[in-house]
């Protein structure tokens, strides 16, 4: 191995979201002897026919060739989001001239890897508020052609409304209540949506949530702090 990287891609609020695992590797082929040009390129069509699949785990292993050493990549870990793709290779020429007691090879392999512990990726919710409850008020115009304000009724309701979204890992998230009472809400216009969940590398990997709540209350109403703290 010549190089192991570890890049962090982060969430809008900078929070880690996950991290992009790159591990280059270089190798030879050694020969001693004579060397069986055929030989060297049944080796060289073996190896490049096992970097040309995607998703393999890559284990790093000691000089005895059986100790496996820390680096590795797990294609199938369970926050492996796209399992492990070659994203390069670099092969010797197989031309006569060019065979020699060894021969180099170089390739990479990267993975992106979610944070276990974090099951919200992303999260947004909003409180409109339409009215004051405070009176009705009309402009009346008057037989002389000017206008008056006049209340029409001394208090009225106010109009709010609650939504959002969410975007979980692995699962959809569970929305919010509703910030106010049943007796406060338009059941009738409640909308809840799911969408997805996304594909990538053929495998789930995000959920998305939305919903909207419709509230009307003659009632003073100051919004709570319904929005969460993300890891």
């Amino acid at each position: 191995m010549i190089n192991f990287s570890a890049q962090p891609k982060l969430t809008p609020r900078r929070v880690r979201r996950s991290t992009i695992v790159r591990m280059q590797c270089a190798g030879e082929f050694c020969f001693s002897g004579a060397v069986d040009q055929d030989a060297v390129k049944a080796k060289i069509v073996t190896a490049k026919a096992a970097l040309d699949q995607d998703y393999q785990d890559l284990v790093m292993l000691h000089s005895d060739g059986t100790t496996e050493s820390p680096y590795k990549l797990e294609s199938g870990a369970a926050n492996n989001a796209t399992g492990n793709i070659v994203y390069y290779q670099n092969w010797p020429s197989t031309a006569p001239e060019d065979y020699a007691t060894t021969k180099q090879f170089q390739f990479g392999v990267e993975a992106e890897f979610y944070d276990p512990n974090l099951s919200l990726l992303d999260f947004s919710q909003s409180i409109r508020i339409t009215g004051t409850t405070g009176p009705i008020k009309r402009w009346i115009r008057l037989l002389d052609g000017t206008w008056q304000s006049r209340v029409i009724h001394t208090s009225s309701t106010k109009r709010i409304i609650q939504e959002g979204r969410a975007l979980g890992f692995g699962a959809y998230p569970v929305e919010p209540p509703p910030i106010l009472a049943e007796i406060y809400e338009h059941l009738d216009q409640r909308q809840i949506f799911q969408e997805g969940p996304s594909i990538f590398y053929s495998r789930p990997y995000e959920y998305l949530k939305t919903w909207r709540y419709v509230f009307e209350t003659p009632l003073e109403f100051t919004p709570l702090n319904v929005y969460p703290l993300l890891r």
